[in-house]
């Protein structure tokens, strides 16, 4: 194992899918884990939000060929909907901001 990739953080990857006219809410989590044998390892878990996940660890001899079937994976997840969780949801806030002056605060 080279020292480049001791020293940097495992690749994760989290995408949410959300429906509401169908009532949907789905996670699907993916990082990689070095093994003790040199490999890598392709965790995975997926399944409602808020419920714990169903997960599943495919081995891989290289980093490279993890990494090609985390992208490969993702791929298909975002034609499916997913969406990366930090774009999941954009907040636009107009208005003043909630104070005791303008009586938006409970008292």
């Amino acid at each position: 194992m080279s020292e480049q990739v001791e020293n940097e953080q495992p690749f994760s990857l989290r995408l949410v899918r959300r429906d509401q006219e169908r009532r949907m809410a789905r996670f699907y989590t993916m990082h990689l884990a070095p093994t003790l044998f040199g490999g890598w390892d392709l965790v995975r878990e997926w399944g409602r939000i808020g419920s714990p996940g169903t997960v599943r660890i495919d081995p891989f001899e290289t980093l490279e060929e993890s990494e090609r079937a985390l992208r490969r994976i993702e791929k298909q997840k975002r034609k499916r909907g997913y969406l990366s969780r930090r774009t999941e949801v954009q907040l636009t806030i107009t208005g003043p901001a909630p104070s005791p002056e303008n009586g938006s605060l409970a008292k």
